[in-house]
């Protein structure tokens, strides 16, 4: 038990920085390093009984899922989006540019 309180925060902080790289140069996996990463963060937290970072930790990992989801599913194939990728249904204009044709 002592190796993970005193040696995984190390891991933990090298695979945080690392994936906060990753999603910098926009990396497809990015938010799937993060959520292995919570999972982690989890064993730590049980380990030593950081219990008060457990809602990080849950919602981190939503978050994360969901960003993985959303830079790796096509913008038509989302719900409530519109045919010209990704714009909210009900709220497309069209630029100056494009008006002027």
């Amino acid at each position: 038990m002592d190796v993970v309180r005193d040696y995984l925060p190390w891991l933990l902080s090298a695979i945080t920085i690392w994936m906060t790289l990753l999603a910098g140069n926009m990396h497809r996996s990015a938010w799937l390093v993060g959520l292995a990463n919570q999972v982690l963060w989890l064993i730590w937290i049980v380990a030593i009984g950081a219990w008060g970072l457990l809602p990080l930790n849950a919602t981190l990992s939503v978050v994360y899922a969901r960003n993985h989801w959303r830079w790796n599913t096509p913008k038509r194939a989302r719900p409530g989006t519109d045919a010209r990728g990704g714009i909210p249904a009900g709220k497309v204009k069209a630029c100056a540019r494009c008006r002027r044709g």
